[in-house]
């Protein structure tokens, strides 16, 4: 008797603590930056809403959170919490993030308008293609291109927002210092990172250190700044393992 109220215990104990398939996963997403073009120095996007696609179901909204960020704070491995909650599990084939159709972007501390121009999509569509599990937490990086993503036409400034996605699961970070022959830090200066199919960068902060964020691959990282010539070194093909952190991939621009 004693043998069959421990097995039915143990038992009772495994179906408390197992996902059922009535239990929500957790999707966390992060926000953050590639390097904007000279002379832009806030660019402020307010997301208003966040969907994704389940297969067999369609566009469902995960949030609206109708949150302003400044994008370009959140570079050299800076991030932000764009979205964190609990949602139905399924499999999911595509993201979609949209934005106000007025935003503000600010150049030499002057402000404007960032429309979207009429007649696009506010709402840009990632593809990403996992499977979320009772109980799991899924997270990803979703990386704004300000480069590509803002136009100056007749002189109004225009949005066409550009983003890359990657899971935090298969990505890695390298990171290191920017400095002038003397030693000294060089903030501002721009380290990138190229793989065959994309290019990915980030600023340097204040005392010249970086870190950049990327998916698992094989990159070439450069380094340079304005008034200095090219770095003495640019490491080729890096290999960087999902939740790799490579340190000291130093640069010296003279």
């Amino acid at each position: 008797m004693r043998k069959c109220l421990l097995l039915l215990s143990i038992f009772a104990l495994f179906i408390a603590c197992s996902p059922t398939s009535n239990e929500p996963g957790r999707i966390r997403i992060f926000a953050m930056d590639a390097p904007p073009p000279a002379g832009i120095e806030h660019i402020y996007l307010t997301i208003t809403e966040v969907n994704l696609h389940r297969s067999g179901t369609g566009w469902m909204t995960v949030a609206t959170p109708e949150s302003t960020f400044d994008f370009l704070q959140l570079v050299n491995g800076v991030t932000a919490v764009l979205i964190d909650t609990l949602f139905q599990p399924g499999n999911y084939t595509q993201l979609r993030l949209v934005v106000e159709d007025t935003n503000q972007i600010v150049i030499s501390g002057q402000t404007y308008d960032l429309t979207v121009p009429s007649g696009e999509e506010t709402g840009v569509k990632l593809n990403l293609d996992f499977i979320l599990e009772p109980g799991q937490l899924v997270e990803f990086y979703v990386d704004f291109d300000a480069s590509k993503s803002v136009e100056l036409a007749d002189g109004k400034y225009l949005l066409h927002p550009t983003y890359r996605a990657f899971s935090t699961v298969t990505s890695g970070s390298v990171a290191g210092m920017v400095s002038d022959t003397s030693g000294a830090g060089i903030p501002g200066a721009l380290v990138q990172a190229a793989s065959t199919t994309d290019t990915v960068g980030t600023l340097t902060d204040s005392s010249g250190g970086y870190k950049l964020i990327l998916p698992g691959g094989v990159y070439d990282i450069s380094a340079n700044a304005a008034g200095f010539s090219i770095a003495d070194t640019t490491y080729q093909n890096v290999t960087i393992q999902p939740g790799e952190q490579l340190n000291g991939f130093n640069f010296v621009l003279k």
